[in-house]
C-alpha cells in the first residue's frame, strides 16, 4: 500500500493485462481516503488495456477482482 507525504502525488495513467489472461471479467478499484471507486473493467477479447488519468496523493490501495495479473 504506497504512502505519498509532503504533497507528493503518484499518476496511475494505464491497466493492462500480462500475458494469457484467464477469461472473465477483471474489475480494478482503488480506495483512496476510505472510498473504494472502481475505474476500469479488463476481459480477455474485449479490453487487455485500459487508459486512466488518476493523481492520486497520501495513502491508496489498488484492487483486482479477477484472476489474472493486471499490471
Amino acid at each position: 500500500q504506497p504512502q505519498l507525504e509532503n504533497g507528493h502525488h503518484i499518476s496511475i495513467t494505464n491497466v493492462a493485462f500480462g500475458g494469457n489472461p484467464v477469461p472473465g471479467p477483471h474489475a480494478i478499484a482503488i480506495k483512496h481516503n476510505g472510498v473504494k471507486t472502481f475505474i476500469a473493467t479488463l476481459k480477455r477479447g474485449k479490453a487487455y488495456q485500459q487508459q486512466l488519468d488518476l493523481s492520486v496523493g497520501g495513502s491508496f490501495k489498488l484492487f483486482n477482482y479477477g484472476g489474472s495479473n493486471v499490471y
